[in-house]
């Protein structure tokens, strides 16, 4: 969903799991900060987590319904094994 914003630092180098992508930094030195600070889920953590709380502060309702959707897709993502755990079991 984010690739097309990773691409200028990134290039794909194959799958890493159902429907996720494995990307290396591209470039060089120059290029390789940055690369990295978009590809380290902990990096990007920090900035989602800082932008989240800026926004309670500035933008209260939208902020409010953006992290209600992303609970939405987090607990849909954490179904989604539970679900095909289930259809396994009942098919055998």
């Amino acid at each position: 969903m984010t690739s097309p914003l990773r691409a200028p630092f990134t290039r794909c180098s194959g799958t890493a799991g159902p429907a996720e992508v494995a990307e290396e930094v591209r470039g060089r030195a120059s290029g390789m900060p940055s690369g990295e600070l978009v590809t380290c889920p902990f990096c990007v953590a920090k900035r989602v987590a800082t932008a989240y709380g800026a926004g309670l502060v500035f933008a209260p309702q939208a902020t409010r319904l953006a992290g209600a959707t992303m609970t939405a897709v987090a607990g849909s993502d954490w179904l989604q094994p539970a679900c095909a755990r289930l259809q396994r079991s009942a098919e055998g």
